[in-house]
């Protein structure tokens, strides 16, 4: 099974769990009271939902971007953490919303097949990060 993270954009995140047959299960996740957007919960969720431990994954497929700074961010560290300690393979391909979660993993899974355990995923914005709220004066 493969773990795939969108988390690219701040209001809104899916975690899925898919094999070379297809989906087998979508995860929203929505950001907490703070505004953190938490995939951990969302993994956690799915992996038992579907009796999955993290030790049976095959690797990992990551929303690269563009995207929301933050929300990308932690996706890809989840994700690139997972991967060193699990000593698994990820990817990130770009995950468009008009492309269906069955498209993206299926793609994934063919990318995530060629990449090397223990290579990085790094997050491509697409614009300059706006992080902080712009100073009155």
């Amino acid at each position: 099974m493969y773990l795939i993270i969108n988390t690219a954009y701040k209001d809104k995140a899916w975690i899925a769990l898919a094999n070379e047959e297809g989906v087998a299960s979508v995860v929203s996740v929505v950001p907490e009271q703070n505004g953190h957007m938490d995939p951990l919960v969302g993994i956690q969720r799915a992996l038992k939902e579907n009796s999955i431990t993290l030790e049976s994954l095959k690797g990992i497929v990551v929303n690269s971007g563009p995207g929301s700074f933050s929300s990308l961010r932690s996706g890809i560290v989840v994700g690139n953490t997972l991967s060193f300690g699990l000593g698994i393979p990820i990817v990130g391909i770009p995950m468009h919303d008009e492309r269906p979660v069955a498209q993206s993993a299926a793609l994934g899974i063919i990318e995530v097949k060629k990449a090397k355990v223990w290579d990085i995923v790094s997050p491509e914005y697409g614009s300059e990060p706006n992080i902080s709220k712009p100073k009155n004066r």
